[in-house]
């Protein structure tokens, strides 16, 4: 229980959060980024959008999951509570498209770079949107695996087996009599698999390919590019190496204990909090890191705290000498 107290006001703070930092991140990519980084927007853009889709299902649903016995069970825990079925099905199912959309994008991020560095073809909007597409489309094949498991394949036998595991969950929520989990054999789950791991191993191999290519590239033709370039194509390859490998952390080390847990019928009720409270800190990492990382968002920031610090200072010395001022005044009189 403590687990899922932690991860629930974990989520609740640090999803807002990740809102806020990406819609300044988002006004930072319009209003302040210097020509260098314009061919670049597009990629930061759809790193912005998909935290911010992240975060959003995150914050609404945050499904907590563990298996007891044979049986894959799934709680919501998100700000619209506990939901009845079949939209505890459908909250999971969005926030495994969101999960492994983070992975798939990135790869998209690395292509279009690989095209423009290596290739000099610099994707117009409709082909770029296009391969955002099949990452929309190869996410939603993960999604639909998992929903076939927890919705299609579910019986009315397996219903009343579910009922009589459920009350031994430490789910409180679940003993109200109404059905406001999810659940599925462990093997249905699995069904999910290859399409999960077709999209995480072919966006990883897509990733290390167009990354050492984009390396070779650059270290070649370093002499043809300004100081002031070469700076800003430093920095964007530490914010696309980083939102290739904090998806390691937050998505496929999670990921993979979740899939032991299941393989191997092991009973951790802490461990489905453990993992959503890992995987919801991704979406506030990324924008952070940019803004840390790119100069041109980094001089903005920190001007903008400087002036408010400048202004504070002002304004308590201001309104101290005007204290000391009143007083002598009144001394005098």
């Amino acid at each position: 229980m403590e687990a899922r107290k932690l991860k629930f006001f974990v989520n609740i703070i640090v999803s807002p959060l990740a809102l806020i930092v990406n819609g300044c991140l988002i006004y930072l990519i319009y209003s302040k980024s210097k020509k260098a980084l314009r061919d670049y927007k597009k990629v930061l853009y759809l790193g912005v959008i998909v935290d911010i889709i992240y975060s959003s299902i995150s914050l609404l649903f945050a499904p907590t999951t563990f298996v007891y016995k044979d049986v894959y069970f799934v709680l919501l825990e998100g700000i619209l509570g506990q939901l009845e079925e079949p939209m505890t099905t459908i909250g999971y199912v969005l926030n495994v498209f969101a999960t492994y959309f983070c992975i798939a994008t990135a790869q998209v991020q690395f292509i279009y770079r690989y095209l423009l560095i290596c290739k000099n073809k610099k994707l117009n909007n409709l082909a770029f949107f296009g391969l955002v597409l099949t990452s929309v489309i190869s996410c939603g094949l993960c999604g639909f695996a998992s929903y076939i498991g927890f919705g299609i394949l579910t019986t009315s036998a397996d219903l009343v087996y579910y009922q009589s595991l459920v009350e031994f969950t430490g789910w409180p929520e679940v003993l109200t009599g109404k059905r406001n989990y999810a659940a599925t054999i462990t093997k249905y789950v699995y069904y999910g698999s290859a399409p999960i791991t077709f999209v995480m191993s072919y966006s990883y191999l897509s990733i290390i390919f167009c990354g050492i290519s984009i390396y070779r590239t650059l270290q070649k033709e370093a002499s043809k590019y300004t100081v002031q370039t070469i700076k800003y194509q430093t920095q964007v390859t530490v914010i696309l190496t980083m939102e290739a490998v904090v998806p390691v952390i937050t998505v496929l080390i999670p990921t993979a204990t979740d899939w032991v847990a299941g393989q191997f019928n092991l009973y951790t009720p802490w461990l489905g909090p453990v993992r959503k409270t890992v995987t919801c800190i991704g979406p506030l990492l990324n924008p952070i890191m940019k803004i840390c990382v790119v100069s041109c968002y980094r001089s903005t920031i920190l001007r903008y705290i400087g002036k408010k610090i400048e202004k504070s200072s002002h304004s308590k010395i201001f309104t101290t000498i005007k204290r000391k001022t009143h007083g002598g005044t009144s001394g005098v009189s």
